[in-house]
Parts: C-alpha cells; sequence; structure tokens
C-alpha cells in the first residue's frame, strides 16, 4: 500500500463498485476502502434500458445475470406489458469480476475514521493522500429532511413445480392495499426460482418484517406454487426527497448514490446512473481526477434540474393524498401512453407530458399544494 493517490474510494458498493471498474485500464491511482472482512452480500440489482445503454460493452456483459425484453405491470383488470429491455446484476458474479479486476486497488476489513479533502485517516492511524475522494459508504438519514419511505422485503424462492412466469413483474398492484399502496415485485430467476418482493410507499412508520412475509407467502398460495426451498432474504429502506435541497458542486469530496442525490428521487433506482456515469468516464480521452469529478457534477447538475417536478410530485403523493387513495393515483398513471412513462422513468418527460400527468385529478387540495410549494421552496 503506497501512501499517495490519485482517487480513494471509500465503501465498495454498486455505484463505487462500477466506477472503479471504469478506471481499471487507466494509468489513474486508484484505492477502494472496504471494511467488510470478505465481499460476499447477496443482492440483486434491476434497471429499465434506457437510451444510451451499452450492454456491448465487456465489462457490464460480464456482470449481467439475466436479461428480458419485456416486463409487466398488473392492476385488477388491466395488465400492461412493456417491450422495453429490463436487466439484473446479482450481487455476488459483480463483486466477484470486480475482484479480479482490482483486487490490487482493494484494502478489506478496513474502516475509515476520518477523511477531508486531500486525506483519509485510517482506524490504525495510518493517513493515506489523494487527490479525490468518492464517499459511497451508504445513506445517512438526516433527522431534519422531510422524506417519504420505500420500504421492502424481497425472499429466493425455489419451488416444486415450473412457476410459469417468463418476464418480470415490476408492479402487481392486484393485492389488497390497506393503510398505503403497495405491491408485489417479481423476478424469475430460472424455471423454479422465483425473487418475490413486497414493496410499501409509506411516511415513517416502519412495518414489521413478519407482515411482509406473510404478505409474499399469501401470494404464493394465490398463485398455487409450492415451496421447495427459501434461499435468501433481503430487506431495504430507500428515501424518497420530498424536498429539492440546493444543488452544492463536489469539489475533493464526492457523496456518491444516495448520500449524493445521485439516484432517481421517485422510483430509487440508482444503477441507470451509474451505469451513464459508468459509459461517460468510457467515452473520456485521457481521464484524470479533475475530468472525473467534472462527469460527476455534470450529471449531478442534470439530475438536479430534472428532479424539481419530481420531486414536487413526491411530496403530493406522501402529503397531500390519503393513504388509501394513492392506489387510485398509480393506477391512472398507468393508463397514460407507454411512451409518456418510459420517458418518466429516465426523467426525460417534456412539458405536455406533465400537463398530462397534472390532469391525472387525484383527490388533493391544490391551496395546500401552492402553501407547501411557497413554504419549502421560496422561504
Amino acid at each position: 500500500m503506497n501512501n499517495k493517490y490519485d482517487i480513494i474510494f471509500i465503501g465498495l458498493g454498486l455505484s463505487n463498485g462500477l466506477i472503479a471498474l471504469s478506471l481499471y485500464k487507466t494509468n489513474l491511482k486508484i484505492l477502494i476502502i472496504e471494511e467488510r472482512k470478505e465481499i460476499n452480500s447477496n443482492h440483486i440489482w434491476s434497471f429499465f434500458k434506457f437510451n444510451d445503454f451499452n450492454n456491448k460493452n465487456n465489462d457490464i456483459k460480464k456482470i449481467i445475470y439475466i436479461q428480458w425484453n419485456k416486463y409487466i405491470i398488473k392492476f385488477p383488470n388491466n395488465v400492461y406489458n412493456f417491450k422495453n429491455g429490463y436487466f439484473c446484476i446479482k450481487s455476488n458474479i459483480f463483486f466477484n469480476y470486480l475482484f479480479k479486476k482490482l483486487k490490487n486497488n482493494l484494502l478489506l476489513n478496513t474502516k475509515v475514521k476520518s477523511y477531508n479533502k486531500n486525506y483519509v485517516k485510517l482506524n490504525n492511524g495510518i493517513i493515506l493522500y489523494c487527490n479525490l475522494i468518492i464517499d459511497g459508504s451508504g445513506y445517512y438519514p438526516n433527522l431534519n429532511e422531510l422524506i417519504g419511505l420505500q420500504l421492502f422485503l424481497g425472499q429466493e424462492f425455489i419451488f416444486k413445480k415450473p412457476h410459469n412466469l417468463i418476464y418480470p413483474i415490476v408492479m402487481d398492484s392486484t393485492i389488497y392495499q390497506k393503510k398505503s399502496f403497495n405491491f408485489i415485485y417479481i423476478l424469475p430467476l430460472s424455471k423454479f426460482k422465483l425473487l418475490i418482493e413486497d414493496t410499501h410507499y409509506i411516511n415513517n412508520k416502519i412495518l414489521k418484517l413478519n407482515l411482509l412475509r406473510k404478505n409474499i407467502f399469501k401470494y404464493i398460495k394465490k398463485n398455487n406454487w409450492f415451496i421447495k426451498k427459501i434461499i435468501r432474504e433481503e430487506y431495504g429502506i430507500i428515501p424518497i426527497k420530498l424536498k429539492n435541497n440546493k444543488n452544492k458542486l463536489f469539489k475533493n469530496i464526492i457523496l456518491n448514490g444516495l448520500r449524493g442525490g445521485l439516484y432517481n428521487v421517485t422510483t430509487g433506482y440508482s444503477i441507470n446512473i451509474s451505469l451513464k456515469l459508468f459509459n461517460n468516464i468510457l467515452k473520456t480521452n485521457n481521464i484524470n481526477f479533475k475530468k472525473l469529478l467534472n462527469e460527476f457534477n455534470k450529471l449531478s447538475k442534470k439530475i438536479y434540474k430534472k428532479q424539481k417536478f419530481y420531486i414536487l410530485l413526491n411530496a403530493i403523493f406522501f402529503l397531500f393524498i390519503k393513504p388509501n387513495k394513492r392506489y387510485k393515483l398509480i393506477k391512472s398513471f398507468y393508463n397514460l401512453p407507454q411512451s409518456l412513462i418510459n420517458r418518466f422513468y429516465f426523467k426525460e418527460i417534456n412539458f405536455l407530458d406533465i400537463i398530462k400527468i397534472i390532469k391525472l385529478k387525484p383527490q388533493f387540495s391544490y391551496f395546500k399544494i401552492l402553501c407547501f410549494i411557497i413554504n419549502y421552496y421560496f422561504i
């Protein structure tokens, strides 16, 4: 280990891993510091195909676990088939591939005590100097921040008989809607294997995990699937922004992923943004830490501009619509043209799209929304 680097990554999550992967063929001296003793996480990350996604890149081909050319949204009396690419990456495949490429740049079982501008201090007292720090160590809740929550619990099953699903069901809202909007999410991983998640959009009260497990088992029973084995379970809470914080340019320290606002504020999907950075870095000639910093700031500025309307929609959804009415708004949204919905996912909506979304007319008070906008955006 040297004590001087171009870039030091703190934390080896998906986003930091992708950025590091885009740099391993360059002359930059990079170091990834990870506090875990070994990288053995077992998660699945999914994403929609976007316009400039390059799935012919060899690194990307190696880490994609499964891809489909269609996904499904279900509501009572309505089934929507979206003819668009949908992909998933399995964490153990991703990290194994990353380790092969970057094992000489990886420092495991090491905790960071502190960092500031151009140095990182480790718990053992060693100080490492660098030109740029990329902190992807995870999201830390801010008690003063106004947020909603997307809570999910997923279980991976092997069934005794084929489940007969071919395409992902990204949202199945045919289940009973209780106190808030919730749905079942399904990935068909093989002929006998499914990942099933129960997802809830809630304001603050954290649901008991046993309730989510029961919901999944009810769904399995309803579909006459017979469990042979439960392989694993994953649980997560994604913050949904209800207020657009002032955009700040990154300088010597980049907050990557959720901490830096580099994610889709409505859906919670962040991998699309990481992959865009990955593509942009590969296209940049003679990449150095200054050019990398510039790419992060360009994308951050772009996201900040585009997400204003989305955050207002989040605020309306969580603050002005009663939990038992949220389902109706989502159902109305999916009656819009599929091309508009695709643009919505990728933050490419235009003025006419905004008009169509506003015309959905959910039950809320425009006066209260105006007061909210004045209070949080202008005062």
